[in-house]
């Protein structure tokens, strides 16, 4: 059970990261909340899938442009498994295209962890807020 809850935990917050958010909409926290900031190291591992969504929707795997309803079972193509999915969103401060969501949910499906970045090179991971 508890590791049932952790894994929600993760995906929510992931959610609200990928959104732009920063925390739960409704929660008192909410607003008191920093914003994530880059950590100082952790570039995505070689044995890391990197997806990357533009502000006009498109998505690369690893470099190469694919289908947002593609994703899926381009991950599910990789050999070997990649150990987590790196992610990258071009402007996440502002709207996200609907790619984000289709992206998103994929790699969800796929049952990989996401490790977010805050740059287009993979190269400085997105901390989480300390409590």
């Amino acid at each position: 059970m508890s590791r049932l809850r952790g894994a929600v935990s993760v995906l929510v917050v992931a959610g609200a990261l990928v959104l732009g958010g920063t925390g739960l909409p409704g929660s008192s926290a909410h607003a008191a909340q920093p914003a994530a900031k880059p950590a100082a190291t952790g570039a995505c591992p070689k044995t890391g899938a990197k997806v990357l969504v533009t502000a006009l929707g498109n998505v690369t795997l690893n470099g190469k442009v694919v289908a947002v309803d593609g994703l899926g079972a381009a991950l599910g193509a990789l050999a070997p498994r990649p150990t987590e999915v790196c992610y990258f969103r071009e402007k996440p401060k502002g709207e996200p295209p609907a790619a984000v969501k289709i992206a998103v949910n994929a790699i969800i499906s796929a049952h990989l962890p996401i490790t977010f970045y805050s740059d287009a090179s993979f190269s400085s991971r997105v901390g989480m807020p300390s409590h």
